[in-house]
């Protein structure tokens, strides 16, 4: 019987043909080991074996201390000028054929140090410690693809620390930085005015102890990694957004490898990171997928993938239909084509990335939840 069933969906399947989902990717840069030079790769995710075909390395830019943030295809850096503390930008495309990104040319457009970026849609929002002392700052702006530009509103105070980060979904920004002295770790949530170029921002939180932090937001899920108190340990936590409250329900704590300088990104429940070896100049990386409810992260093996220093990564993870034969609507026939995949994992001749609509590595239980409650739309 399930011979039969396999068959007739396999030609269903050839006469109706499977939506596969666009490539996922993910965008890397650091800074050169030897010299205030940045690089950048481009790579296609693999969720099933957790693991990225990456590009080649680019030469992209003279600086310091990058950040890189992705929406789509659309790109935006900010980094510091490889002398002194002037902030640049550039905003680019992904060609996904080469594994190369089309730049804009490098704009100035403030003074500090350590910046960080975040992006969604056109809305970009822009962090910064000050380029002397330890106020911090932020700037919103709007994109401009085409012109490869960034309108950006006024600097604007709104706390004291180091080393920022900062993530952006559904108009609330989460930031997340080292105190100014010591290594306790704060949180803060706002709302973004693109109408005001402002944020209308919460009650700083302290959250944990550790350093050099990095977070980021997708479908009200908030990831948030950091080296320990003493250094050359990595750590996790996984949180919930209360946007009307403006606070996170964070996880517990989790300890997750050795390294230093943490950058990890989350895009529809599949997280990246990607850190320096504790012990060399080697980059490596992780691929993962995110459950909300236990607040935890499933990783992959870690990989090897450069050398440099002070990496950072951005990732765009196409939504998982279960639309799979793309005609428009949810129907019994996408129920045929979802159980000649179910009980399949990464490595199978049945395993198909389309069907594995929670980017676990296996089409099991939690992708027929989803399924069954998309059926019928």
């Amino acid at each position: 019987m399930m011979r039969i069933v396999r068959l007739t969906v396999f030609l269903y399947a050839c006469l109706r043909g499977v939506s596969i989902p666009a490539a996922d990717v993910v965008v890397g840069m650091h800074q050169d080991e030897e010299e205030a030079a940045l690089r950048y790769r481009v790579g296609v995710i693999d969720v099933g074996t957790r693991t990225v075909e990456w590009g080649d390395v680019g030469a992209h830019d003279d600086g310091q201390a990058p950040s890189v943030a992705v929406d789509g295809r659309l790109v935006v850096e900010v980094h510091q000028s490889h002398v002194g503390t002037n902030l640049w930008y550039k905003v680019g495309e992904i060609d996904e054929g080469t594994k190369a990104i089309l730049w804009g040319e490098g704009m100035r457009y403030d003074a500090g140090q350590f910046p960080m970026v975040a992006l969604e849609g056109r809305v970009a929002v822009e962090v910064h410690q000050s380029h002397f002392g330890t106020n911090l700052w932020y700037h919103v702006g709007l994109v401009d693809a085409q012109a490869r530009s960034i309108d950006w509103g006024e600097p604007q105070k709104y706390d004291g620390g180091q080393f920022p980060s900062v993530a952006l979904w559904n108009g609330t920004v989460v930031e997340t930085h080292q105190s100014e002295e010591g290594e306790r770790l704060w949180y803060t949530v706002g709302v973004v005015d693109t109408t005001a170029m402002s944020i209308a921002w919460g009650s700083p939180q302290e959250y944990d102890g550790g350093q050099t932090p990095s977070v980021d937001v997708d479908d009200g899920v908030v990831i948030e990694m950091h080296e320990s108190i003493h250094g050359l340990r990595l750590w996790y936590h996984v949180g919930v957004l209360d946007a009307e409250r403006k606070t996170v329900a964070w996880g517990e704590a989790t300890e997750f490898d050795a390294g230093i300088a943490p950058s990890v990104a989350v895009d529809n429940g599949i997280v990246m990171e990607v850190h320096e070896s504790h012990d060399g100049l080697d980059l490596w990386y992780h691929v993962g997928s995110v459950n909300a409810e236990a607040k935890s992260v499933s990783w992959g093996t870690g990989w090897h993938y450069g050398e440099g220093i002070l990496p950072v990564a951005s990732v765009s993870v196409q939504v998982r239909s279960s639309d799979f034969d793309g005609n428009g609507q949810v129907d019994f026939a996408d129920f045929l084509l979802f159980a000649r995949a179910f009980g399949s994992e990464a490595g199978d001749g049945d395993y198909e990335t389309g069907f594995d609509l929670d980017g676990d590595g296996r089409v099991g239980f939690g992708d027929f939840v989803r399924f069954a409650r998309e059926f019928g739309t």
